[in-house]
């Protein structure tokens, strides 16, 4: 994020520069352009779903949307389904389990559905609509 292209608020901006600097160690284009999902499409992909949350970091939303975007331009362009997870969505205990892990990263503390969508598969609600959600589209392909 060093040119800010999500416009970004600078309390946003220094949270992520935390966040590349832990995960990659450097936020400069150089360190993050081989993890981004972006340099590594193309039109032998698989289907694929993309998904982002209520109440997520800010920018995935347009993050996710700028990259179906992206593989949707691919000539030929790969299957992909975006689906965005309302907090209705969320069972009151997936919801208070991811409010949990959150509180455990201050400056995440107030992304709850961030981790709310790092937990689709859940062997405790196997009938919650974001599992219904992953297993559906996986049983379709």
């Amino acid at each position: 994020y060093p040119d800010n292209p999500l416009d970004l608020e600078e309390q946003d901006v220094l949270m992520y520069k935390k966040i590349m600097l832990d995960a990659f160690g450097g936020w400069s284009d150089e360190t993050l352009t081989d993890p981004s999902p972006t340099t590594h499409i193309n039109g032998s992909q698989p289907p694929f779903l993309v998904a982002y949350t209520y109440n997520d970091l800010p920018g995935f939303p347009r993050e996710a949307e700028d990259f179906v975007r992206a593989v949707r331009g691919l000539s030929p362009a790969p299957e992909i389904s975006l689906r965005k997870i309302e907090f209705s969505d969320y069972s009151d205990t997936v919801w208070q389990a991811a409010v949990d892990m959150a509180a455990q990263e201050p400056a995440m503390s107030g992304y709850a559905g961030h981790y709310a969508e790092v937990m689709p598969i859940n062997p405790q609600e196997p009938d919650s609509y974001v599992t219904r959600l992953v297993a559906d589209f996986i049983r379709s392909h």
